[in-house]
């Protein structure tokens, strides 16, 4: 991955001094302080495991389930987690973990790196899901312990211990690098088993299907939902990505956000906006099909968990080449509703698609299990 200069994250000084301003007006003068250093330990004895994680979900969230395995490993140490955006509901995990510390990460600049390392010398560092950046780099290079989880090599890569690639696209940039075999740790961390009242709730005794789109695009879903509707007047649209979430996206007759569901019948032919990330183990389940337009990989294991069909846009962004036999690759909106349509007509396609997907979920999972307990065996020698 390569960082833009306007990284607020990165090293370029106007960037720095721009967020740093921007944090501090709107009152996250935490994140603005913890950016040039000023990371907080927790106030104990014992080497220092450091996790850092980027800005995504994701990436915080992989941390956080990496810093909650290794503390059942590891009693004697002290961990950090630093992430570049907070999400609170995902730290919650962390609230009961003792001599376990978490907060905003610092910045590249040669100043802020200096003076983090001034503060704590890590014995081991882990990047979760975030591109290990320059400086940081080359002044951790006398660190016992470095691991990549789940990140691309930057552009110019240091040695480290090992590294446990999510995709073929990562593992091939590594090149030479110690490789663990490709798996992606989400898959571990999806919820497999939901609570099936969720279609009662929904439908209400109406036999109707359900249907589920991802997107992040607000004028593709509002053109999608208008063909949608057309060809199936009775169903129901789940939208879930950064459209879901946008304030153009407001509530009417036809929209419904899921966080203002009163756990009664949805009426026939609503787009409901998925707002809340919580809901989503429970939709994988009960839809007849989704659609990935974009490719979110947290998002592609829970519709493989929940046991619908699955397309995408384009399956080339697929962690694994093999993963087009159960993800189809459908790019056009009339293409995405036929194919729906035939999934109505033929419950034993549909099932024979969405099989596959469930199929390749739990192969993955099994792997994941198997290359996570290598890494904390790892972890544990260390």
């Amino acid at each position: 991955m390569a960082y833009s200069i306007f990284d607020p994250y990165g090293s370029f000084l106007p960037s720095l001094w721009y967020h740093g301003l921007r944090e501090r007006l709107h009152g996250n003068a935490s994140s603005a302080n913890a950016r040039w250093g000023g990371v907080r330990l927790p106030p104990t004895t014992g080497k220092v495991i450091w996790v850092l994680t980027g800005k995504s979900r994701e990436s915080v969230r992989l941390g956080v389930e990496l810093l909650r395995a290794i503390r059942e490993k590891r009693l004697d140490v002290r961990l950090v987690l630093t992430f570049e955006a907070e999400f609170p509901e995902l730290l919650t995990n962390l609230e009961n973990l003792k001599k376990t510390g978490h907060g905003y990460g610092p910045c590249d600049h040669p100043f802020a790196v200096k003076r983090i390392l001034g503060r704590f010398s890590p014995f081991g560092v882990i990047f979760a899901g975030i591109t290990p950046r320059k400086n940081l780099m080359q002044a951790l290079e006398s660190c016992t312990h470095k691991l990549v989880v789940a990140a691309e090599a930057p552009a110019e890569p240091v040695s480290f211990e090992q590294i446990f690639p999510a995709s073929e696209y990562q593992s091939n940039s590594w090149k030479t690098q110690p490789q663990a075999p490709i798996v992606d740790f989400q898959a571990l961390i999806t919820e497999a088993q939901v609570d099936p009242n969720f279609v009662s709730l929904v439908n209400d005794g109406a036999d109707r299907h359900l249907w589920w789109l991802h997107s992040d695009d607000i004028e593709f879903v509002t053109a999608f939902f208008g063909r949608f509707r057309a060809q199936f007047p009775d169903a129901i649209l789940f939208v879930s990505g950064i459209a879901a979430q946008a304030e153009q996206n407001t509530e009417s007759s036809q929209r419904l956000k899921i966080s203002h569901w009163q756990r009664t019948k949805i009426g026939s032919g609503t787009m409901v906006m998925v707002d809340e990330q919580k809901w989503l183990p429970a939709i994988s389940a009960a839809v007849s099909a989704v659609h990935l337009q974009g490719m979110a990989l947290s998002v592609l294991w829970q519709a493989m968990a929940g046991g619908c069909a699955v397309s995408c846009e384009d399956n080339t962004f697929l962690p694994k080449s093999d993963m087009a036999q159960s993800v189809s690759m459908i790019a056009e909106t009339g293409a995405i509703l036929h194919r729906w349509k035939e999934y109505c007509e033929n419950p034993i396609l549909a099932r024979g698609r969405s099989d596959l997907a469930r199929k390749w979920f739990w192969q993955e999972r099994r792997l994941a299990a198997e290359v996570n307990e290598a890494l904390l065996q790892r972890i544990f020698e260390w």
